[in-house]
């Protein structure tokens, strides 16, 4: 969360191209508790749409999932659903349930 501040603030120091910076440090003021109750916005639609309550450390986009071989290499965080394991060939235990 605090990226674009720090990117900021050395845009400010260094300038940009064709224009000088000022030189001078510059201060980034964070709040780390806004930064972690946005990352529960995901964990929180993930409840309301399953139903289920995830344990603590247990959702699925803040774990590695490693390199999978197949057609499709890349993939955002959240749990596999009945229609990405038809379409990538896999079946999850999900899937497998009836729901999808």
């Amino acid at each position: 969360m605090a990226v674009a501040g720090i990117l900021a603030a050395l845009r400010e120091r260094d300038g940009i191209p064709g224009a000088a910076g000022s030189g001078l440090g510059q201060v980034v003021d964070i709040s780390m508790f806004d930064g972690a109750l946005s990352w529960m916005a995901l964990a929180a639609g993930q409840s309301l749409c399953d139903g289920d309550s995830q344990r603590r450390g247990e959702f699925p986009a803040w774990r590695g999932r490693g390199v999978l071989p197949g057609r499709i290499a890349a993939r955002m965080g959240g749990s596999p659903s009945g229609r990405w394991s038809r379409s990538s060939g896999r079946r999850s235990a999900r899937a497998s349930d009836g729901r999808s």
